[in-house]
């Protein structure tokens, strides 16, 4: 191992799935909030983070898949 990359903890958030696109090699890594909230992480090949888009709250729904 020459490197690692770490992402949180972070307080209200849990990791829900995270999945590879054989397409362009990027990575997406789904987050869910406890109110409802949803963010959608873009990682590179190399896990770094490209981008992220949040949304919610969303009151009495839970993200439970990233594909």
């Amino acid at each position: 191992m020459t490197a690692e990359i770490t992402y949180g903890p972070y307080g209200g958030w849990t990791p829900v799935s995270f999945t590879y696109d054989t397409s362009d090699g990027n990575r997406i890594l789904l987050w869910a909030g406890t109110d409802g909230s949803a963010s959608v992480w873009t990682l590179d090949g190399s896990n770094n983070r490209l981008s992220f888009i949040n949304y919610g709250p969303y009151s009495g729904w839970t993200p439970v898949n990233g594909q």
